[in-house]
């Protein structure tokens, strides 16, 4: 598919993305390499899976309502997610949106969960289904998301980056800070230790 100027491939089986027939690193392995590798250490694997499955079944729930209108309202999260969408007005421009960053050269891609509206303002969402929300993380996940957006579609802007944290009963639309420097910074520093490996 066309993203921005690049072809950009994704194999969902190896989480692997290829743009302009060259493997490159997700957001996801960049953050985790960078900073955040050690995030889910001794915790179980079985609880980790079973949260993995329940994120993703959130996750294609909120998806499948955007894109088709079907209701799962079994899903407490479901129903907790229409009733933010309500409260705070944001309309889903496009779900499941690949990106494609480039900071000093280096090449990384992700694909975020929600473009939105809300007024005249357009922003990025990332639902997250964790027990608790970790707004550093992300902070630098959207910001690198919201570098990539500018970057393929430069005649676009962001105004706002938000996490919609939803589980058992939890239902928050949280402000992230929209702060560049410090997230491509991360990476120049990132890049230094994989040149000096």
């Amino acid at each position: 598919m066309k993203v921005g100027e690049h072809e950009l491939e994704f194999n969902p089986e190896l989480h692997q993305y290829v743009v302009d027939g060259k493997i490159i690193p997700s957001v996801t392995q960049v953050l985790a390499e960078a900073k955040f590798g050690h995030k889910y250490d001794g915790i179980n694997e079985d609880v980790l899976e079973n949260a993995r499955c329940r994120g993703s079944e959130l996750h294609n729930a909120v998806d499948n309502y955007e894109k088709s209108g079907l209701e799962r309202d079994d899903l407490i999260e479901f129903r907790d997610y229409k009733f933010l969408k309500r409260l705070f007005g944001f309309k889903v421009l496009q779900t499941e949106m690949p990106v494609v960053i480039d900071i000093d050269g280096f090449m990384m891609a992700g694909t975020f969960d929600q473009l939105e509206q809300a007024n005249s303002l357009f922003g990025l969402a990332d639902i997250k289904r964790t027990s608790v929300l970790d707004k550093e993380y992300v902070s630098y996940q959207l910001n690198l998301y919201r570098i990539g957006y500018e970057q393929c579609y430069p005649d676009k802007k962001i105004d706002f980056l938000k996490a919609i944290h939803l589980r058992d009963g939890v239902r928050r639309y949280v402000d992230i800070p929209i702060n560049e420097e410090v997230t491509k910074q991360l990476v120049r520093d990132y890049m230094r230790r994989i040149e000096n490996a």
